[in-house]
């Protein structure tokens, strides 16, 4: 694992981390992995959304295309989607916090060892 020092610290605390973070985002591993799902999806949701503001109102003037209506997208994906995302988010925010008990536990253990250590130099003394 990566460990920070002060200056990492301070590079993590800045406020230009979201510049850093947007220019990395494709070469994230994620986007990598998941780019034809995401292509497909901003694909999708950019020709609704240009068919609903732009052209429909073109083609609900005339008489001929009255069959024409807005494209909705259907809820049943989302609404079946939601709960496997809400436990996805749960299992890995368990993880997190289990990762921050177990260094603060490391940290204890440490703390105490330090202790013994310097009981026992007292003693010797």
């Amino acid at each position: 694992r990566t460990v920070f020092d002060p200056n990492d610290w301070k590079k993590f605390r800045s406020s230009y981390r979201i510049v850093r973070n947007l220019q990395s985002m494709f070469t994230s591993g994620v986007i990598r992995g998941l780019w034809l799902e995401l292509t497909a999806v901003s694909a999708i949701s950019t020709i609704v959304l240009v068919w609903n503001m732009f052209l429909l109102p073109e083609f609900a003037s005339q008489p001929h295309t009255a069959f024409l209506g807005p494209v909705h997208l259907p809820t049943l994906p989302f609404t079946i989607s939601s709960p496997a995302l809400g436990l996805l988010l749960v299992f890995r925010t368990n993880t997190c916090y289990a990762r921050w008990k177990d260094a603060g536990q490391a940290w204890m253990a440490i703390a105490q060892h330090c202790k013994s250590l310097a009981r026992m130099g007292l003693t010797y003394v």
